[in-house]
């Protein structure tokens, strides 16, 4: 079991479980999440004390799963934790409690991670333009000629936006078209784009529900933006109970999705994009394909 970690994803909305064994095409044992919305109504850099419990008991709970299988437990911190100024109160239960480093992660090392958990998934395709986008912060990745060229983070996030105009779709698309100004339009041409992560694995899902289908393809689905159109026009217009009939998520993940399918159809349209490719292997996967050293690393106790 020498081989086996567990990483543990600490975002700004929800958590993720990897456990698998390290190296490429590894066996997984398990992969799942849990809405924390740990970045909720955080304001002036603080968050909030009942989503820091909430994400205790998550977390408790997820250790608990990851020890069946191995004690080599990575815990990682994104946007919401780079963010926060009482982020300590979080990492050092982690550390008392479990002796369980909590490694924060600068917004270059989640894109290096996400890169390398994909680079390979896609390598048909030559020109490529990756999204991940979290509860706090968008990472891209190009990948030109199958070489990563260029990689960059914004502050872009789902709860992010929620946080600061709640339901006001008029003030979100300003800020997300503001914020993409700032990626290189043109470094490729009319690229293949690929979504990575919770937020284009639930329009997978709700692609299926809205199209009736009986595909349970995800990972390498494609989306084209007319079906986003068509999906974002029915869920903006419709009642709650149709919503709940429609949506595969979380009541909590659920208020935001329309939020992520804004910056999804943003992204596709600032890089006209008529369509974007679906991948699950987010930032854990690219941990795990790090080597044993840089693993051990990361368990080091802080």
């Amino acid at each position: 079991m020498n081989n086996i970690y567990s990483i543990i994803d600490v975002g700004t909305n929800k958590i993720s479980l990897l456990t698998a064994e390290a190296g490429k095409d590894a066996q997984i044992f398990q992969h799942i999440s849990k809405v924390s919305a740990l970045g909720k109504d955080m304001e002036n850099g603080l968050l909030q004390n009942k989503m820091i419990e909430r994400t205790i008991r998550i977390l408790e709970k997820f250790i608990q799963k990851a020890k069946v299988h191995s004690d080599d437990i990575i815990v990682i911190g994104t946007s919401s934790s780079r963010d926060a100024k009482n982020i300590s109160l979080l990492s050092s239960w982690l550390n008392n409690k479990y002796q369980i480093k909590y490694n924060i992660l600068s917004g270059e090392s989640e894109v290096k991670f996400i890169a390398a958990a994909n680079v390979e998934e896609f390598k048909e395709f030559s020109n490529l333009l990756m999204f991940d986008i979290g509860g706090g912060s968008t990472e891209f990745v190009w990948i030109i000629d199958h070489k990563i060229t260029h990689t960059q983070s914004i502050d872009l996030g789902i709860r992010r936006l929620q946080n600061k105009f709640q339901y006001n779709s008029v003030k979100k698309r300003e800020l997300i078209r503001h914020l993409l100004t700032f990626l290189p339009l043109k470094l490729i041409e009319a690229p293949t784009v690929v979504g990575i992560g919770g937020v284009a694995v639930s329009l997978s899902l709700l692609k299926s529900q809205f199209e009736k289908s009986s595909s349970s393809k995800i990972h390498k689905a494609e989306i084209s933006t007319k079906t986003l159109l068509a999906i974002h026009k029915e869920i903006s217009t419709g009642n709650e109970k149709m919503l709940t009939s429609i949506m595969p998520f979380e009541a909590d993940r659920s208020e935001l999705i329309e939020t992520g399918m804004m910056i999804v159809l943003e992204i596709l349209d600032y890089f006209r994009g008529k369509s974007f490719f679906v991948s699950e292997r987010g930032i854990e996967f690219g941990i795990l394909a790090q080597t044993q050293s840089e693993l051990k690393k990361m368990l080091i106790q802080g």
